[in-house]
């Protein structure tokens, strides 16, 4: 690895999945943290301050490029 450049900087996150809501995406997450996948949540659209609530606002689930197989193998998507 090259000095200056972050580990970050080297993976690429992708989309593996959209949740129809909040609550859905975070069981995911939660799933794959266990299972020590790194991932992130990012809402799509506005956020839920606009409509009040996180229930009915899509959410979209990032990983690790070179950790896709092992995330949808454990979601069963």
């Amino acid at each position: 690895m090259k000095r200056g450049v972050y580990l970050s900087q080297q993976r690429k996150q992708i989309s593996l999945t959209v949740f129809p809501n909040e609550p859905m995406a975070r069981m995911a997450e939660q799933r794959l943290w266990q299972a020590g996948i790194p991932c992130m949540i990012k809402t799509l659209g506005v956020g839920p301050g606009l409509y009040g609530s996180p229930f009915n606002i899509p959410h979209d689930l990032l990983v690790y490029d070179h950790d896709e197989s092992a995330a949808r193998e454990l979601l069963g998507i």
